[in-house]
C-alpha cells in the first residue's frame, strides 16, 4: 500500500515518515509492516486520554526497570489492534475491543493486581463507560 506523498514500501520496509500513525486515519505497524486504515470511531479513541495514557505504562511493568523490554501498553494495544484489523478488517466491534482491552492498566501493569483491591479488569471496564469513551 502506497501513501501518496506520505508512505510507501521499498524493499519491504516503510519508507516515509517514522512512527505508527503514518497519517491521522492510517496505522503503520511496525512488527508486520501492514497499514490499517483506521474508522472515524478508531481514530476518535486513539484521540483519548484513556488510550493516550497507555504511552506511558510499560507493557513488562517494573520488569523495564531493568530489561530491554521497553515497549509500552499502546504500543501493545496497537498491534493486536493491526492483527485484528487484518484478520476481521469488518469486525468494527473486535477492532474497538482490541483497541480499549488494556485501558484499565496501571503503571505497573499486571504487578499492583490484588494490592488495595486494584483489578484492572475493573478499571477497564469503568473507563470503556465513561462519556469519552461512550
Amino acid at each position: 500500500m502506497d501513501i501518496p506523498g506520505k508512505m510507501s514500501v521499498q524493499g519491504g520496509r516503510w519508507q516515509g515518515r517514522y512512527g505508527q500513525m503514518a497519517d491521522s486515519d492510517v496505522l503503520l505497524d511496525p512488527l508486520w509492516g501492514t497499514a490499517t486504515e483506521l474508522s472515524a470511531v478508531e481514530a476518535a479513541l486513539l484521540r483519548t486520554p484513556a488510550l493516550r495514557r497507555l504511552h506511558y505504562v510499560r507493557h513488562a511493568g517494573p520488569a523495564a526497570l531493568h530489561t530491554q523490554h521497553t515497549s509500552t501498553r499502546l504500543q501493545h494495544t496497537l498491534g493486536v489492534f493491526a492483527l485484528i484489523a487484518h484478520f476481521a478488517p469488518d469486525w468494527s466491534e473486535l477492532r474497538a475491543a482490541a483497541l480499549l482491552h488494556d485501558v484499565g492498566h496501571g503503571p505497573f501493569s499486571h504487578a499492583l493486581e490484588g494490592i488495595g483491591g486494584f483489578d484492572h479488569h475493573r478499571r477497564s471496564e469503568a473507563e470503556r463507560h465513561s462519556p469519552e469513551i461512550r
